[in-house]
């Protein structure tokens, strides 16, 4: 209930489960067991999703929210990218227009006051500039919807209308 009082840029968030049980242990194996396969399930679950299916959202792009530069650096499986792009064998376009932002620390880390500073001054645009698009933006896990936040706010800021988001969980 916090959230509704933090003037966040983002409102409507859809996880495809609750990260608990059986989910808890499907998306752990997808994070650090890195069992790319299951980018493709994802994807049909999230095609199966009523309010994109019946095209109720009208045109849009997905946009990962984009992983820790070291994550890459050290040859690890960028998740949310990975789904991205699995996205697009089910007709979903997709669109990496933010970058995440060297020094910031692990969300997954930190309490929700410093993941909201945390998160506030790790995200920017991949190229400065204007964006008209409607976005939903993607995610593996929600926790307190910080990063979502933060990413909406610069999507926002450059012209963009985030329509919400879908994340693989939330917790």
């Amino acid at each position: 209930m916090e959230c509704r009082d933090e003037g966040v840029a983002l409102f409507r968030i859809l996880p495809l489960f609750e990260f608990r049980d059986g989910a808890e242990n499907l998306i752990h194996s997808y994070k650090t067991g890195e069992r790319a396969s299951l980018a493709h399930y994802f994807a049909y679950k999230v095609s199966q999703l009523g309010i994109l299916s019946d095209n109720t959202l009208g045109d849009f792009f997905f946009v990962p929210v984009p992983p820790r530069p070291e994550k890459i650096r050290t040859g690890k499986l960028d998740q949310v990218g990975a789904l991205a792009k699995a996205l697009g064998h089910f007709g979903f376009q997709c669109k990496r227009l933010l970058k995440r932002l060297p020094g910031g620390r692990q969300q997954k880390l930190l309490d929700r006051a410093e993941r909201l500073k945390n998160a506030s001054t790790s995200y920017a645009l991949q190229t400065p500039g204007h964006i008209s698009d409607r976005i939903v933006l993607l995610d593996d896990v929600c926790t307190t919807g910080a990063t979502l936040g933060s990413c909406a706010k610069v999507l926002t800021e450059a012209g963009a209308k985030v329509l919400g988001a879908i994340v693989l969980a939330a917790d």
